[in-house]
């Protein structure tokens, strides 16, 4: 029974490509409680440190998350969120023109 084990693309690889840096990471989060909520406790904090600065990490020239909160009361933010959603096409286009 073979004990080593081989993996057929490191033979091949000389040395390890640079990642790429893209030009814009967007993360688009929903959740439950408010925005203003969720920061008041820390947990907006908490959800960009881990979305943005763990997910994204240094792939991204510019990096930004979106939180849709509120949305236990969906008929109340759904205009909010449809108007956030909307302007976020622009911000794709200014940020990787």
């Amino acid at each position: 029974m073979p004990t080593n084990v081989a993996f057929p693309f490191l033979e091949k690889a000389t040395q390890i490509d640079k990642m790429k840096i893209l030009k814009y990471g967007l993360v688009i989060c929903t959740a439950g409680h408010p925005n203003e909520f969720l920061q008041e406790i820390g947990i907006a904090e908490s959800m960009r440190n881990v979305m943005v600065d763990d997910r994204l990490g240094q792939r991204f020239e510019n990096k930004e998350m979106v939180i849709l909160g509120g949305t236990l009361d969906k008929e109340k933010v759904r205009p909010i969120h449809s108007e956030i959603i909307n302007s976020i096409g622009e911000k794709i286009k200014r940020n990787c023109a």
